[in-house]
C-alpha cells in the first residue's frame, strides 16, 4: 500500500470531490467509520448526515463526489474501501486494518488533514494530480510514517 497526507484549506465544499474525482471509486464497496460532516442544506434548517448508511456501494459514493452543487463541512471521516465480493471488515485499529482486505482508505480530521492509503497506482496518480490541480499540499510517506498517523475510532 502507498500513502498520502494531504492539506487542505479549511472551508465548506465538496473536499471528497476535489481529492477523489476522475478514480474510480465506483469499483468498490465503502465502510463508513466515525465521522462528523455537516451537510449544507440551503432553505432548510433539518440537519443531514453526508452517509444514510455506514456500508455504501461505489455507486453511492460516486454520486456524492460528482455532485457539483452538494456542501459540507468534513471535520472527520474514515472512510474504507473493499473490493466487490470481498468481505467487509469492522476496523476499528491498525492491528484490524493490516489485518483486513481494504484496498484503499482515507482519514480526515480536524477538517484539513488528511491521509490515504491506496493500492492501486493510478488511483494514487489521480488524487496526486487533483491535489496539484486544486494547489493543495501533499507527500507520499513511507508506510511506518502512515501507521504513526492512524488513529482509528
Amino acid at each position: 500500500m502507498k500513502y498520502i497526507k494531504i492539506e487542505t484549506e479549511n472551508k465548506s465544499g465538496n473536499i471528497l470531490r476535489e481529492i477523489l474525482k476522475d478514480a474510480k471509486i465506483q469499483d468498490y464497496y465503502y465502510k463508513i467509520g466515525f465521522n462528523e460532516i455537516h451537510v449544507d442544506l440551503f432553505n432548510s434548517e433539518k440537519d443531514e448526515d453526508l452517509f444514510e448508511y455506514d456500508i455504501i456501494e461505489g455507486d453511492e459514493l460516486k454520486e456524492i463526489v460528482d455532485n457539483e452543487e452538494l456542501q459540507y463541512y468534513m471535520i472527520f471521516l474514515d472512510l474504507f474501501a473493499f473490493k466487490k465480493r470481498e468481505k467487509i471488515s469492522e476496523i476499528k485499529n491498525l492491528e484490524q486494518l493490516k489485518k483486513s482486505k481494504c484496498e484503499f482508505f482515507l482519514m480526515c480530521w480536524d477538517v484539513s488533514y488528511f491521509l490515504i492509503g491506496v493500492q492501486d497506482e493510478e488511483i494514487l496518480q489521480i488524487i496526486k494530480n487533483n491535489c496539484k490541480e486544486i494547489n493543495y499540499k501533499f507527500e507520499e510517506i513511507p508506510e511506518s510514517r502512515a501507521l504513526e498517523m492512524i488513529d482509528l475510532y
